[in-house]
């Protein structure tokens, strides 16, 4: 059982919507019902009556609810006697980022900011984009690095969490290469199913190859292979001859350039996504501050 499915029931409860429930959490419906019912599998009842509108909670659901609210408070109230008692480095420089920006980006891109301001104390922690916000708006962590296109929107306010674009991404589709240096797997219309290696449906990527293959006027047919939220495991996979993957462009220059991975399709099979970072305003450390202000110069 997940302590964030108690938040979700709590938040339902109080909205008695499952859309805005799901909006407030900053995930997908269908993802914040599954979350739901993994709740009520958990337990072994169910908590809400789906049968009317708006939802309502059953006999079941209005008792746990009491215990739900209970466990979040303890939780957090621990939580914070913990951080009280254990301060972190104040000087550090804390992120949160989607594991491939943390591990293909970020190493590089802060070089720039420690040719002007010296050397930094950060932190960074890799994760998938619903965890990167919790983390983000829980004041967990003062930068959030991730992806930004506008058919996956992030649903921050802006007032609250200002933002500012870094560089350009390219989602691209790639297949091993063969001895002569062609593709192991294309795009072109064939006869067989393309065997795929895709993104969990909720994590920002897959999301976007969505948007691509929804501009297709005769998108391919695949033959899900394999399945993983990480662009850096679907690498490995495609790598090895398993079949294609849409993958970052700084996740695979190195592939590339060795003719590891071969590029397949056409412009009309890749889309260009911002790289933004996010910062909470009530992020108080000076030198979390200092490195916003410089940015800010940076971005004029």
């Amino acid at each position: 059982m997940d302590i964030e499915w108690l938040s979700d029931f709590l938040s339902l409860a109080n909205t008695q919507n499952f859309s805005t429930a799901a909006k407030s959490r900053h995930i997908t419906q269908s993802a914040f019902s599954r979350r739901i019912q993994g709740l009520e599998y958990w337990l072994g009842v169910p908590l809400i009556d789906r049968s009317t509108f708006p939802a309502t909670l059953t006999p079941a659901g209005e008792m746990f609810r009491h215990s739900a609210d209970e466990i979040v408070r303890a939780i957090q109230h621990a939580r914070d006697e913990c951080r009280a008692e254990v301060r972190s480095d104040p000087s550090a420089v804390s992120f949160v980022a989607l594991h491939t920006l943390s591990l293909t980006f970020f190493p590089q891109w802060i070089k720039g900011p420690e040719s002007r301001l010296g050397p930094l104390h950060t932190r960074m922690q890799g994760h998938n984009l619903h965890d990167c916000i919790q983390l983000l708006i829980t004041g967990n962590s003062s930068f959030l690095l991730c992806y930004a296109h506008p058919r996956g929107p992030l649903l921050l306010n802006e007032d609250q969490y200002p933002s500012l674009k870094l560089a350009t991404e390219s989602l691209m589709p790639v297949s091993a290469a063969k001895d002569d240096g062609s593709a192991q797997f294309t795009l072109s219309r064939q006869k067989n199913a393309i065997p795929y290696l895709g993104y969990s449906p909720d994590s920002f990527l897959g999301k976007m190859v969505e948007v691509i293959l929804a501009k297709q006027d005769d998108p391919p047919k695949f033959d899900l292979r394999y399945e993983n939220s990480m662009a850096e495991a679907l690498k490995t996979m495609a790598l090895e001859g398993h079949g294609i993957a849409w993958l970052p462009e700084s996740c695979i220059k190195r592939e590339l350039r060795n003719q590891n991975l071969v590029i397949i399709g056409n412009d009309n099979h890749r889309i260009s996504m911002d790289i933004r970072i996010y910062r909470a305003k009530q992020t108080a450390k000076p030198e979390a501050e200092r490195l916003w202000y410089y940015l800010l110069e940076q971005a004029t």
